[in-house]
């Protein structure tokens, strides 16, 4: 009951965790192109993790600053993908075939003075897909929020978050995405573009939420009422998706 309870959770996590959701049609005759996706972060950035939520840590354990690494890279067989709200950044295109692996490793210390890193290999399995991409706006997202199947498709990863001498292995599903930040049907494309990590922890049900961003902005802490945080800028911010 417990791990049904947990595989529940992730999934609704899941779903959430993009404001993307799929809006349009893909014809079977559709032409196959093979594209070429990356994305790099290093520097200052915000982590978070807590019980997952819609979207976002909820209730969060903690959420702040931290400092850290984090960059995949991969292929994807995908199709044109028209009639989203995308468009706007150029031609989409959908995939279900996605084969890549990263990395993330991230630093921060809490209020009580606590000390932590986490550490995680992320790859993708044979059923990694469900995934959208952009490649004249170098955006994407792996796997993609919105439909049912996301946690099926998703990327997985293993890893471990440290605190102190104690060692926790994490390993479960995780999504990597690069693009505008916020962009939704009710918000048009911002020059603020995020690279952003979401790992959720099957064993704990846990989520950890990290992301970079281009440029120095001070967000609202999704989820809260209220609370602010200022984000610096990344010192290094490289996204890359092609047709090849």
């Amino acid at each position: 009951m417990e791990r049904r309870k947990t595989v529940v959770l992730l999934l609704i996590a899941l779903l959430a965790v993009s404001t993307y959701t799929f809006g349009g049609s893909v014809s079977a005759q559709e032409p196959e192109v093979r594209i070429r996706l990356a994305a790099a972060a290093a520097g200052d950035c915000f982590v978070s993790y807590g019980s997952p939520g819609p979207g976002y840590p909820d209730p969060y354990e903690w959420y702040g600053l931290g400092k850290g690494t984090a960059g995949i890279s991969g292929f994807a067989e995908a199709v044109p993908f028209p009639g989203t709200y995308f468009d706007v950044l150029g031609d989409v295109y959908r995939t279900d075939s996605v084969k890549a692996h990263g990395f993330v490793s991230v630093r921060w210390v809490e209020d009580d003075g606590s000390r932590h890193l986490l550490l995680a290999a992320v790859y993708s399995e044979p059923s990694t897909g469900l995934g959208i991409l952009v490649p004249e706006a170098d955006a994407f997202s792996i796997p993609l929020g919105g439909d049912p199947d996301s946690a099926n498709k998703a990327l997985a990863f293993n890893g471990v978050h440290i605190t102190g001498s104690v060692v926790q292995r994490i390993s479960g599903i995780a999504l990597f995405s690069a693009g505008p930040a916020g962009f939704s049907p009710a918000q048009p494309p911002t020059s603020v573009i995020a690279i952003g990590v979401y790992l959720i922890d099957v064993a704990s049900g846990r989520l950890y939420w990290i992301g970079w961003l281009n440029e120095q902005v001070t967000v609202p802490v999704p989820g809260l009422e209220g609370p602010t945080i200022l984000v610096p800028e990344a010192k290094v911010f490289r996204m890359d998706v092609e047709i090849i």
